[in-house]
């Protein structure tokens, strides 16, 4: 299992030294259809799965929309 690492270690200590990062690529969001699903009266879990987002990427995007708990 170790041995599967160690080479995305290598990639990231390849450009810490270049002066670049390693990135997840940013995930494009719709943030009229967040506001829609919430109106509808959709959970946040319920629209993070829906869209295939993280529930901290959806906080993230939708900051004028207030989670409720």
């Amino acid at each position: 299992m170790e041995s599967l690492r160690v080479p995305v270690r290598r990639e990231y200590g390849m450009s810490a030294a270049k002066g670049t990062r390693v990135v997840t690529p940013r995930a494009n969001v719709d943030t009229s259809q967040i506001t829609q699903l919430r109106a509808q009266g959709f959970s946040w879990k319920k629209i993070t799965k829906q869209m295939g987002l993280g529930v901290g990427t959806l906080y993230h995007v939708a900051p004028a929309i207030k989670p409720t708990y």
